[in-house]
């Protein structure tokens, strides 16, 4: 039961990093005064990224419910791994080979506090 939560607690950090590129897309310019940020919240992307911010942490805050503070956090940083490889695909931006081998040292930690229930 508890690959479940693991799974909700995944999950929710790959929505949270789908909403934060769409956050990254929708800036098409500063924000420099109240206008700016009153149109910048009526994007589309933006609104849709807080709904799944929104929908993210309800799933989190379910999971935290089953999971020790000390397991569901860490696994939480999958979302720096989902980030980079959004980040790569849609933003077109490059992966360096230090944040390759950061992205293996987070999987691998989340594989040994899966393999530690």
């Amino acid at each position: 039961m508890l690959l479940v939560y693991i799974f909700l607690i995944i999950a929710s950090s790959f929505l949270i990093s789908i909403s934060q590129v769409w956050f990254k897309t929708s800036f098409k310019s500063k924000i420099s005064n109240i206008k700016d940020l009153i149109a910048y919240a009526k994007n589309r992307k933006v609104v849709y990224g807080f709904v799944l911010y929104l929908f993210s942490l309800v799933i989190y805050l379910f999971s935290l419910k089953h999971l020790p503070l000390s397991i569901a956090y860490p696994l939480f940083a999958s979302s720096f791994i989902f980030v980079s490889i959004f980040s790569y695909y849609k933003l077109k931006e490059k992966i360096s080979f230090k944040r390759i081998l950061g992205i293996v040292f987070i999987f691998i930690g989340i594989v040994l506090i899966s393999l530690t229930l």
